[in-house]
Order: C-alpha cells, then sequence, then structure tokens
C-alpha cells in the first residue's frame, strides 16, 4: 500500500469539466440498469441490488481501500 505521507505522491482532483463528465456517466449507468432491468420483478431487482453490494465489498476486502481526495 502507498504511505500517504510520502512526498513523491501527486493527489489528483476533478477539474468542474470532469465532474459533470462523472456525473453523465453515472446517468447513463443507472439509464442502462434500469433498462435492462425494467421487465424483472421487484424481487429480482432486489436481488441483484444485494449481490452487487455484495460484490462491490468482496472486492473492496480484497484490493484495499481507495485512497485520497473523494474516495
Amino acid at each position: 500500500m502507498a504511505d500517504q505521507d510520502d512526498g513523491r505522491r501527486s493527489p489528483l482532483e476533478l477539474a468542474p469539466e470532469g465532474g459533470d463528465v462523472l456525473a453523465a456517466i453515472r446517468a447513463f449507468r443507472r439509464k442502462v440498469v434500469a433498462g435492462a432491468s425494467a421487465h424483472w420483478s421487484g424481487a429480482g431487482r432486489a436481488a441483484l441490488a444485494d449481490l452487487l453490494t455484495r460484490f462491490v465489498r468482496d472486492v473492496a476486502a480484497v484490493t484495499g481501500p481507495p485512497h485520497g481526495p473523494g474516495s
């Protein structure tokens, strides 16, 4: 893991335009998932949400926590 006190690190910050692009990407993802699962039952959507939450948590456990501003 990187030492957060190491002087060689270079924290990055999103420019306002980058924030706009990130918001557009997230909106697109939500639209795609909503469209793909529109015909699913509520139980099916809930199962997907549970499994995705579990998957993200387990990946984070393997890769370690994110560091830096905005994480």
